[in-house]
């Protein structure tokens, strides 16, 4: 079976929900790429990191900013973080947070796009098991949480970072087993949504107290 390669592109468009309509973007000053992180600051669209070509997906570490206000792009600092993780991220309200796992290495930093600036995150108190093929990154309104996903019959981890103190710690494991996790974060909290022939439910974090709330089934789910 032949597969024909998907190519990445850089192209995209804007909508206007008050006039309900849509327009072409000026052309991106970074290559076409997929699986980047993509948040909203208030003022510009940030686009950072993914990877290009479906084929082999090459990692890239550089990104751009896109202000519709003006509708024009300004690339972003060059990053110290390596290339090759494939990292995912969160807007705290003042900082791009990034994290990826690279083997037993955990790398982190934050973008502020105010002073277009980077600045290595210390990642000491990160313990993650190593190969994790994916993160889920959320804020919470007060905390960063990185939630690992994992395979069949291992639980989730969650790591947290404090923006005040600049210091990462690694959540008490929730005794949660799961072949997938959906995550997603309400109320300041982080909810973990699992499904699998083994297991299924749903819990909840809350990063401040380092607690997880007790497991609900899916099946006591009202829909």
């Amino acid at each position: 079976v032949t597969v024909t390669p998907t190519p990445t592109l850089d192209d995209g468009a804007g909508y206007d929900p008050d006039s309900k309509r849509w327009s072409i973007l000026p052309p991106a000053p970074i290559a076409g790429r997929a699986l980047h992180i993509g948040v909203w600051t208030g003022k510009e669209m940030l686009i950072w990191g993914g990877g290009g070509d479906d084929t082999d997906y090459t990692p890239m570490n550089d990104g751009a900013a896109y202000d519709p206000a003006t509708r024009q792009w300004r690339l972003l600092a060059r990053s110290p973080l390596p290339t090759g993780p494939r990292y995912a991220g969160a807007w705290t309200g003042e900082q791009l947070v990034v994290v990826g796992i690279s083997g037993n290495d955990v790398h982190a930093a934050g973008y502020d796009p105010s002073a277009d600036t980077w600045q290595l995150l210390d990642t000491a108190g990160i313990d993650l098991p190593a190969g994790i093929p994916a993160l889920d990154v959320h804020w919470t309104g007060s905390r960063v949480v990185a939630v690992t996903t994992l395979p069949l019959g291992s639980g989730p981890t969650a790591a947290i970072f404090d923006p005040s103190t600049e210091e990462w710690w690694t959540s008490k494991p929730p005794g949660f087993g799961s072949r997938s996790a959906g995550t997603a974060t309400l109320n300041g909290l982080v909810y973990l949504v699992s499904y699998s022939q083994f297991t299924d439910g749903t819990i909840a974090l809350d990063p401040v107290v380092d607690s997880w709330s007790n497991r609900t089934s899916l099946g006591d789910l009202s829909c």
